[in-house]
């Protein structure tokens, strides 16, 4: 029984031992606690950022476009099937919903991802310095190993193409296209970021996204890291003519936390993927839920670098 929980106890701490802090002490804190949240059985829902936060610098290696291959591993409603069901509708339909997320366990999404390049799409190779003004001018290097054609960091961190990569998933997980276009707010407000979309249907959604959390594990060129991200999405009908209904937006909150342990040449990632949803204040149970999750949806993930 003793090895056992052992056993069990090394299981639930395998993410955060994958190394040690090797940066500065918060950064290595977070890491920790972000990979916890990856394995805790209920969460409560994280705290929105102060006004005018940005998103956390994400680790260099990570720029570029990539394959994802997302392969669902659980699903849970850690506080009944009641919570997840929409006001006023009989429980049974929310079972029902419960029970299809379940039978997809195993299955299998794949997906496009693309992290722009903090140097403003300046190239990744840099030769250097003009000779044309030296009486006596340098050969350019040849030689693929000759330092000033390898490739450089960027000037600043990379970061998420958020439109694209929210066309991406939301046309992955329907199967099919259902996104007409995506941009950033024309205001973001202080919000941390924020995206529009425009359903082929006549429907919209905002992406608000309100707090980032970021730890980082190791250093060197590819460190594994963690990411926490709290969004709010309002789903609204857009009316057509002669269409008198009411059809009030839709909320929905939703917690992102990602685990990245890249290979060390940076050419493929493994990781962990878990979506968590809260209720939102007009929500009949949001007080009775307390602010914790309502169900919880875990996947295994792959990444393979396409350029």
């Amino acid at each position: 029984m003793r090895d056992m929980l052992v056993r069990r106890t090394l299981v639930a701490l395998a993410p955060a031992l994958l190394c040690r802090p090797e940066p500065s002490f918060s950064a290595a804190t977070a890491f920790d606690e972000l990979c916890a949240r990856l394995d805790a059985p209920q969460l409560q829902e994280p705290a929105v950022a102060p006004s005018g936060a940005r998103p956390p610098a994400l680790p260099a290696w990570i720029a570029g476009a990539w394959r994802c291959r997302l392969t669902l591993r659980a699903f849970a409603t850690p506080q009944g099937v009641q919570f997840i069901g929409a006001a006023g509708r009989p429980i049974s339909e929310a079972e029902a919903s419960a029970a299809e997320t379940r039978s997809k366990i195993g299955s299998t999404v794949e997906l496009d991802l693309r992290y722009l390049s903090g140097d403003d799409g300046g190239s990744a190779f840099e030769v250097g310095t003009s000779t044309s003004s030296l009486s006596h001018p340098i050969p350019a290097p040849t030689h693929p190993s000759h330092p000033l054609l390898q490739p450089r960091p960027p000037l600043t961190p990379p970061s998420q193409d958020r439109p694209f990569n929210t066309r991406s998933r939301l046309d992955a997980f329907a199967g099919r296209r259902v996104v007409s276009s995506c941009a950033p707010c024309a205001e973001a407000g202080q919000a941390v970021a924020c995206v529009t979309v425009e359903f082929r249907g006549p429907a919209s959604q905002k992406t608000i996204t309100n707090s980032a959390r970021l730890g980082v594990c190791g250093g060197g060129q590819t460190p594994a890291f963690a990411l926490s991200e709290l969004s709010r999405a309002v789903f609204s009908r857009r009316l057509q003519p002669g269409d008198t209904r009411n059809f009030p937006p839709i909320l929905t909150d939703q917690e992102t936390i990602l685990l990245l342990q890249p290979s060390a040449d940076g050419a493929t990632a493994t990781g962990r993927l878990r979506l968590v949803s809260y209720l939102q204040p007009l929500d009949q149970l949001y007080f009775a839920a307390g602010k914790r999750a309502v169900a919880i949806s875990d996947y295994a993930l792959e990444l393979h670098r396409l350029a």
